[in-house]
């Protein structure tokens, strides 16, 4: 569903779309803890983790790229309503073609690359970078 919304005062619009995320237990449990850690939604920090893979990717980082396995078979599958700037889903959808997978797959690597980063503290330092910059 595509809605024009206004941030920070500006304009912008925002697609949601509904999408069937798997993780083994411990993906799961990775994305949660560290949701909660932050004071936030598993759903708010999936959606964190696709802007964060698309600066990784943009950056040329390795670990941004999918790796070459299959998609585990197993696992939990939620279904996830994730609302980003319709720009945001361009470039994901865009990145998930490059990278030759299905979207939620990309979200799927992108939340896992998050939550390491996060806890590795590389996320952080990147943000605290950016800040510097401005």
């Amino acid at each position: 569903m595509r809605q024009e919304v206004e941030r920070e005062g500006a304009r912008t619009t925002e697609d949601r779309r509904l999408l069937s995320i798997r993780f083994e237990s411990f993906g799961w449990e990775a994305v949660d803890k560290a949701a909660s850690a932050a004071g936030t939604s598993n759903k708010e920090l999936i959606a964190d983790a696709c802007g964060h893979l698309l600066v990784e990717a943009d950056n040329g980082r390795p670990a941004a790229s999918l790796p070459r396995m299959p998609a585990p078979a197993g696992g939990d599958e939620r279904e996830l309503e994730l609302t980003l700037p319709a720009r945001i889903w361009d470039l994901l959808d865009a990145e998930a073609e490059r990278q030759g997978a299905e979207l939620p797959r990309l979200i799927e690597h992108a939340a896992l690359l998050y939550v390491s980063d996060l806890d590795a503290g590389r996320a952080t330092n990147a943000i605290l970078d950016e800040l510097d910059e401005d």
